[in-house]
């Protein structure tokens, strides 16, 4: 005997809530699509002018300002987007004190952090990476902790708004943006330059 194939029920989709979830959803791919397509071509142009071993120094300096700005973050931005989503209707003015509290935390967070690696990017450019001349763009590094984090944390909050159409264009914008001035660092002062 066969059995009959029941379809999902549609109207599940008519609802407020799925279709903010799947508007969101769609934004949030798309902004992350289009920056990382951009950013992709800009590596590309990056790579070849800078050569292989600088461009490998490049990478390791991005990866680790990546990592370190994500603890420099110390969860800050889960918190929030969680307290955003939760309390942005019910009790705003409790939203609001926290908020405050987590964006005065995030930033002296991240201005230690960015601090201390500065004074620490000498020795870590000798001891780590074994060249004392990547001490200049290990200090870049550590100052772009500071903006990794702060922008970490206003994404977190455009997403527990439900600001994903801001999100998505603030990525794509931003990698556009960032575009012609990667390259032209890479071309006028190599690792420098595009550390800077």
């Amino acid at each position: 005997m066969k059995q009959r194939v029941s379809f999902p029920d549609i109207t599940v989709m008519k609802t407020p809530l799925a279709r903010r979830f799947v508007g969101g959803a769609i934004w949030t791919v798309a902004g992350t699509a289009g920056s990382s397509f951009i950013t992709v071509i800009t590596t590309m142009i990056v790579a070849r002018v800078l050569g292989k071993q600088t461009y490998g120094q490049f990478v390791l300096l991005q990866t680790g300002i990546s990592m370190v700005g994500v603890f420099a973050g110390f969860g800050m931005g889960a918190a929030i987007t969680r307290y955003l989503a939760e309390l942005k209707l019910r009790d705003p003015i409790r939203l609001g004190r926290i908020l405050a509290l987590c964006k005065r935390a995030v930033l002296t967070f991240a201005i230690l952090i960015a601090i201390s690696l500065v004074a620490a990017a000498p020795q870590a450019a000798e001891t780590l990476l074994n060249d004392a001349r990547l001490g200049a763009p290990v200090s870049f590094g550590a100052v772009a902790v500071l903006f990794v984090t702060l922008d970490g944390f206003q994404k977190s909050v455009l997403i527990g708004l439900e600001s994903t159409r801001p999100y998505a264009k603030a990525a794509i914008l931003g990698a556009i943006f960032g575009f012609p001035f990667l390259i032209g660092a890479a071309f006028l002062r190599g690792l420098d330059g595009v550390a800077a």
